[in-house]
């Protein structure tokens, strides 16, 4: 499949997400697989947004925005215990 068309299963609106199971039916492929398309897609540029209920679309930049705010405080918590693991080997090399 290219990754694109994965967007064709996805619709506009957060209020119609569609979840990863039921894009995995309709793809007659497995979550992992699911996930791996979304990614792709993403990185190619399509908009592709999800929460609890699911991927979608966003119609207007507010329902993108919760989106962005879970994914830049994923990337902080990320980013924290990276540090964390730096820190412990600097001090592990200065014994």
């Amino acid at each position: 499949m290219d990754t694109k068309n994965i967007a064709d299963y996805i619709p506009y609106g957060a209020k119609y997400a569609v979840s990863q199971e039921t894009l995995a039916q309709i793809l007659n492929t497995d979550k992992r697989q699911v996930r791996l398309y979304i990614e792709q897609a993403r990185r190619q540029g399509v908009p592709i947004c999800s929460g609890n209920e699911g991927y979608f679309l966003p119609l207007t930049p507010a329902e993108a925005l919760p989106y962005i705010i879970a994914q830049k405080r994923r990337i902080l918590t990320a980013m924290t215990v990276v540090r964390a693991v730096e820190n412990y080997l600097r001090q592990q090399a200065e014994r």
